[in-house]
């Protein structure tokens, strides 16, 4: 069954453009995870998740040029899988980045698709963690009730988020975990602490202790920013000229966490007149985490079918640089 699944994958994926040349990547991952805790004091707890992931990937090719789209589906029993609806993204990512041309230099609205903007609060949740902190590596040190963002922005941590993959009862250090905002109506709330961190900053425990390599490190757990009441296309009225955000490239390397700036090598559409228009590719996208979430006009509704660690819905931020052409 599984294999006749991922077969089919490969061929409907092929089926549905000429200019798909490739199924370069097509995988099917089962994860299980369980987690005990005993001590001699009486604690005896136990947790455990479990999901699979499907991901395929597509070259295509026209007028001499090529292009690699990928797309994922995460489900928690196999007979979720969209098989169908995951060769239909995937093509749609493969073709539509196709004789995609370039975007002066300049400063735009810019639209970060939700998977964009999922990637980068992912790279820059550190800002929120105790361990940040306590070693001064966060702009939000001592912000503590003050105003960070938007008014329109409430990150909430939310361990048992109803369309989360994982959901989690307890921490690794067998702290209860509760759902708290993190940033409510852009006001900073408090860090996400371990025990260690919550004494030294003699503030109460979080349940945010997980265990990454030999060390005990704040951590969300599921990671989420309220969504909107605005579809895509609603997203991109009023803009006479702006960008749609995509894909991005080398995010780890093209950001500073803790100055909280960002260049990425991106690709996308441009938006004219209120529509979604030509693609294009190879311009670098820059800004500030902080301004970006200060000045972020419309919020999507958008947010993932299933949650994973992190999520935002797509956002239209005023402005952002830029660099083409």
């Amino acid at each position: 069954m599984l294999v006749e699944k991922i077969v089919y994958l490969e061929k409907k994926t092929l089926s549905l453009d000429s200019r798909i040349k490739k199924i370069g990547y097509c995988q099917y991952v089962e994860t299980e995870k369980t987690v005990n805790i005993i001590n001699s004091k009486g604690v005896d707890l136990c947790r455990n998740y479990s999901f699979i992931t499907l991901v395929c990937g597509a070259l295509g090719e026209q007028d001499g040029l090529t292009n690699v789209g990928y797309a994922h589906q995460i489900e928690v029993n196999f007979k979720a899988l969209d098989v169908d609806k995951l060769a239909k993204e995937t093509c749609e990512k493969c073709v539509s980045g196709l004789g995609a041309g370039s975007v002066p230099t300049n400063g735009y609205p810019v639209v970060l698709d939700s998977e964009v903007a999922t990637d980068l609060l992912e790279a820059f949740q550190g800002i929120f963690s105790g361990f940040s902190a306590m070693k001064n590596m966060t702009m939000l040190n001592g912000k503590k009730g003050e105003k960070v963002f938007g008014e329109n922005i409430t990150l909430v941590d939310d361990p048992f988020c109803e369309n989360a993959v994982i959901k989690v009862s307890f921490d690794d250090e067998a702290v209860p975990c509760t759902k708290r905002n993190i940033v409510e109506n852009g006001v900073f709330k408090g860090f996400l602490h371990t025990l260690k961190t919550a004494k030294y900053f003699n503030e109460p425990y979080t349940g945010n202790g997980f265990r990454r390599g030999n060390q005990i490190i704040p951590s969300t757990t599921n990671l989420v920013l309220e969504k909107g009441n605005y579809s895509k296309e609603e997203l991109y009225e009023g803009i006479a000229e702006g960008i749609l955000v995509t894909d991005v490239a080398g995010l780890h390397a093209g950001l500073n966490v803790v100055a909280g700036t960002f260049n990425l090598q991106s690709s996308g559409y441009m938006i004219r007149n209120g529509k979604k228009a030509e693609p294009i590719t190879l311009f670098v996208v820059s800004g500030n985490f902080f301004d970006m979430l200060n000045n972020v006009e419309k919020i999507g509704n958008d947010l993932p079918e299933k949650i994973n660690d992190v999520a935002i819905p797509s956002l239209l931020v005023k402005g952002l640089m830029i660099s083409g052409k």
